[in-house]
């Protein structure tokens, strides 16, 4: 945060800030820190061109009616089911001892396998393997170079020397995170599936 800008951490003002509302022009993003990675096409986040978001925001909300996300409630509800079927396989594999599991890793496991199955057609397989599959440690690589990343565009002068000192393992990281995501994205687009997932409604209306 910088003298000219005003930081907030609430659920209210990310709605007041950033969400649609009638009669109100789309906060614009800043674009020192929202801007998509290098060699990466603009995408509907880090996105600072309220013509182009305006333009995707439209060809997604498809995947968010009412009908599409009742369409996939199988899907999460699957994932629900095996959530609960692991953990009570670890309450009953130590009978003898208090079962202990981590939690918040059991419900990355979910969530993460919830995401990759709507967004790709197929999951990570992290509720079945009880771990974080690759890809999902590579996000948090992918994050973290964003957000170094971030920072030298506040200073145009020295951002090349910034960017220099990112860890090897970050950038490496981040590399791998956008090819095994580009690979997902194809694999899924060249896909006969019919199962629902958020891609369904975006390639009915566009199919080529």
């Amino acid at each position: 945060m910088a003298l000219d800008e005003i930081s907030f951490a609430s659920e209210e003002a990310w709605g007041d800030i950033y969400a649609w509302r009638k009669g109100h022009k789309r906060a614009i993003c800043d674009p020192a820190f929202a801007v998509a990675p290098e060699g990466q096409a603009d995408n509907l986040i880090s996105t600072s061109n309220a013509k182009f978001h305006a333009r995707v925001r439209e060809l997604t909300t498809a995947a968010f009616t009412e009908e599409s996300l009742h369409a996939q409630f199988p899907l999460i509800e699957g994932h629900a089911d095996m959530l609960i079927s692991q953990l009570q396989w670890n309450a009953e594999a130590n009978q003898d001892l208090v079962a202990q599991v981590n939690l918040t890793d059991w419900i990355s496991f979910f969530a993460m396998d919830v995401i990759g199955d709507l967004a790709f057609g197929e999951d990570f397989g992290c509720l079945v393997k009880g771990d974080y599959h690759d890809w999902v440690r590579t996000l948090y690589y992918y994050l973290s170079a964003m957000t170094i990343a971030a920072a030298p565009r506040y200073w145009p002068t020295a951002a090349f020397l910034f960017e220099k000192m990112i860890p090897q393992k970050v950038t490496e990281g981040q590399r791998r995170h956008q090819n095994y995501a580009n690979e997902k994205i194809n694999r899924r687009l060249h896909s006969d599936s019919q199962r629902p997932n958020f891609m369904t409604p975006f390639m009915k209306s566009n199919p080529e």
